[in-house]
């Protein structure tokens, strides 16, 4: 297990904020009713921004976030289709952790009911968004998988969680091609009404980039990652939201593909929660003796590349103040870590 805490300066992250254009590319826009304005939470500072106005204040407090690809359907994983171990392990860790937002790849639409079902009554707001409209091996064991599929249920794709609520969805499409396969990827975002922060002011997405490093799934992550990193512009500039973004990006973190996300020599908006961490330094970074580095604890073991880190939360630079990481062991029937993460964060 790995853990990280590091303390960060206000003038220190905005040295490391970068410009970014603002873009949009069409986007699927739902809106869901929005939630009562929340309660105060003893968690929350709140701070005076504007002496000079003294009407203007900023909310300083934790945000706990769980990402976690339960590799729900894949043919290498143990038990595809598997629900209550899988979700079991999930769960447990959500609750233990009494995570904000939960972001979760590779999900099977049984196994996210289970976990809709599980914490809804925790205090838990749900959204889906299918990546695949039928994946066979989503059919869990003594399933009927004709029956399952005539009845919508073997879908497979993302899920976001979040306390109190999710308002103002939004699927952004991150490409305009499937690259010779069944998947439409896209970006599921929404506001997370936590308590004790105002309403509207924090915005979580989570995605499922291409995997591949060749050919046609290279040209595929390559425009989903761009993409999503543009559209996500629209939140920080247009709506002067804090940003969370969650998921299996499919790509390390030094990879150039990820320039549009890192502030740290990149081109992005972000920190991510743990590239603080010296456990996941590269042996560049510990030759300089750095403090951050674009890298982390491995996430996912490839079977024959070895272990990686594929697995992000990011948190939009200038309101974070503190960062802590930690990858916990492999869940049952995954090939991926729980990563997991808390941010004090300042929004107005």
């Amino acid at each position: 297990m790995n853990r990280l805490l590091l303390r960060l300066g206000a003038p220190a992250v905005a040295a490391v904020m970068a410009a970014s254009a603002v873009a949009y590319a069409g986007a699927s826009t739902t809106s869901d009713d929005p939630a009562d304005p929340p309660e105060p939470d003893p968690r929350i500072d709140y701070v005076l921004t504007s002496p000079d106005v003294g009407v203007e204040a900023a909310a300083v407090g934790d945000i706990k976030v769980v990402n976690y690809n339960l590799c729900g359907a894949a043919a290498h994983c143990d038990n595809p289709g598997e629900i209550v171990d899988r979700t079991g392990y999930l769960i447990d860790e959500v609750l233990d952790y009494d995570a904000d937002i939960v972001m979760l790849t590779e999900v099977c639409y049984l196994q996210y009911t289970h976990i809709r079902d599980e914490l809804a009554p925790q205090g838990y707001d749900y959204k889906w968004v299918a990546a695949r409209p039928r994946v066979d091996s989503c059919t869990p064991p003594g399933g009927n998988t004709s029956e399952l599929a005539a009845q919508n249920q073997l879908r497979f794709g993302q899920v976001l969680l979040a306390k109190n609520s999710l308002t103002n969805r939004e699927d952004i499409m991150l490409s305009q091609t499937n690259y010779g396969t069944a998947t439409v990827t896209k970006a599921l975002c929404a506001d997370a009404g936590l308590t004790g922060f105002p309403q509207g002011t924090i915005r979580v997405c989570v995605a499922h980039p291409r995997s591949g490093r060749t050919g046609s799934a290279a040209r595929a992550r390559w425009e989903q990652l761009s993409t999503w990193a543009a559209e996500v512009d629209r939140y920080l500039y247009g709506n002067n939201q804090l940003v969370i973004l969650g998921g299996d990006f499919n790509a390390e973190p030094g990879d150039p593909e990820m320039n549009p996300f890192y502030a740290l020599d990149g081109v992005g908006e972000f920190v991510e929660l743990d590239m603080f961490n010296p456990a996941g330094f590269t042996d560049e970074c510990v030759a300089q003796q750095v403090s951050e580095c674009r890298s982390g604890v491995r996430t996912f073991d490839h079977p024959t590349e070895g272990p990686k880190k594929i697995d992000y939360i990011f948190v939009s630079a200038d309101h974070v103040l503190d960062v802590e990481a930690e990858v916990l062991p492999v869940g049952p029937n995954s090939d991926h870590y729980l990563l997991r993460g808390r941010a004090e964060v300042s929004v107005n």
